[in-house]
């Protein structure tokens, strides 16, 4: 499984044609690496609005979508910290927020 560093503020695409799924899903994984330090607040949305859009929500990925944070490498004995699928406002997509706990960082 390939990994694509994701820089903070920064719109990021990928595709999971062929990819192979760790969770057992239908579909295939895209993984991204970010670095967090602690007390730090992540934002991770396939919404094209985001959830907390003003005005009924921020519509949708064309997809079922599910994103989830991980500390470590998933397929090397990580843990997921958080994870959405469906998020209110936004269909099929997917959004969550993380906040880094003061003695931790996720990866």
């Amino acid at each position: 499984v390939g990994v694509e560093d994701l820089a903070c503020a920064a719109p990021a695409s990928g595709s999971t044609a062929g990819a192979p799924s760790a969770a057992g899903y239908p579909s295939g994984d895209h993984w991204y690496r970010l670095s967090l330090r602690p007390g730090q607040v992540v934002r991770l949305s396939t919404c094209s609005g985001g959830a907390d859009a003003a005005a009924g929500g921020g519509g949708s990925s064309d997809f079922d979508t599910v994103v989830r944070l991980w500390r470590g490498c998933p397929l090397d004995g990580g843990v997921e910290v958080a994870t959405n699928d469906d998020a209110p406002g936004c269909d099929v997509a997917s959004e969550l927020h993380y906040a880094v706990p003061g003695t931790d960082a996720a990866q």
